[in-house]
């Protein structure tokens, strides 16, 4: 098309809002479908409404393209925090945060725990390493903290995450 909307925002912006529309699976069957589908309408919404808008220049969304990549960049070892992310762009961490909530939907630090919890769903999927090494691999302070989080996020332990999708 003239006017695609993959330019009128950035891919993870739409990404994530797609991605929130389905509720993690320990909520599934307290959302009525009805909502889910709702919900999903109002996004296709938003995207033809973003796509009728004049396209913003590349240069603005550098910001948010690289501040995605550095949160989410799996050979960072300590893991970038926010803080030293917004530092890096010239930014504050008041009005970076601000910016990229507005931006993507989700505070900075939710977006950057979000995508350890996804690389942790392959690591676990792959079976290679031990629920305390992927931890480490992912810059969690310890299994705990990160069983925790993986709980929060899909509904379910680590370990029950892999019996059941692996069998081991």
């Amino acid at each position: 098309p003239a006017r695609p909307v993959s330019l009128a925002k950035g891919r993870d912006y739409w990404l994530r809002r797609l991605t929130n529309l389905i509720p993690p699976a320990h909520l599934r069957h307290q959302t009525p479908p009805d909502t889910i589908v709702l919900h999903f309408a109002h996004v296709l919404t938003d995207m033809i409404h973003a796509g009728r808008q004049p396209a913003a220049s590349a240069q603005s969304d550098d910001w948010l393209h690289e501040a995605c990549q550095l949160l989410s960049d799996e050979e960072a070892v300590p893991v970038a925090d926010p803080a030293a992310v917004a530092k890096h762009l010239g930014l504050s961490y008041e009005s970076f945060r601000k910016k990229f909530r507005q931006a993507m939907g989700v505070a900075p630090g939710k977006f950057q725990l979000d995508a350890r919890t996804d690389r942790a769903v392959a690591l676990l999927y792959q079976g290679r390493h031990t629920v305390r090494e992927i931890s480490e691999l992912l810059g969690f302070c310890d299994e705990f903290y990160f069983s925790r989080c993986f709980k929060r996020r899909f509904g379910q332990s680590p370990r029950a995450f892999r019996k059941k999708n692996r069998g081991h």
